[in-house]
């Protein structure tokens, strides 16, 4: 689902309460808020759910592809140091550093038992 199509379901989720709101509040619509709205990933990622629409994180794609062809193909095109590389450059860009970290810290903490 893209940006726009996000703006018009938002939109319509704001001016349908606005109509249910029994209270006097006035919830208001623009543009900008919307785009705040949707800076924020959990709730893009809860838009495009229920809309039954995800949008395709392009590096995990990549990185899928790649990991594909070294361990299925047998490609020797791709070094495994380069394929680290490819995955750990992946997850960063999906989960985030800090994210990453946890996770690597995690798989420390179940190596040592």
């Amino acid at each position: 689902m893209d940006r726009d199509e996000l703006r018009e379901k938002i939109k319509a989720i704001i001016i349908e309460a606005r109509e249910e709101d029994h209270h006097g509040n006035l919830l208001m619509y623009s543009d900008e808020a919307t785009d705040s709205i949707l800076s924020l990933p959990a709730l893009r990622e809860a838009l495009e759910k229920a809309t039954g629409k995800v949008e395709v994180n392009e590096s995990l794609v990549d990185a899928l592809k790649a990991v594909y062809r070294k361990h299925v193909m047998d490609d020797d095109s791709i070094g495994w140091d380069e394929l680290s590389d490819i995955v750990k450059d992946a997850l960063c860009d999906a989960i985030g550093d800090e994210r990453f970290n946890e996770f690597l810290s995690e798989v420390k903490d179940v190596e040592k038992g």
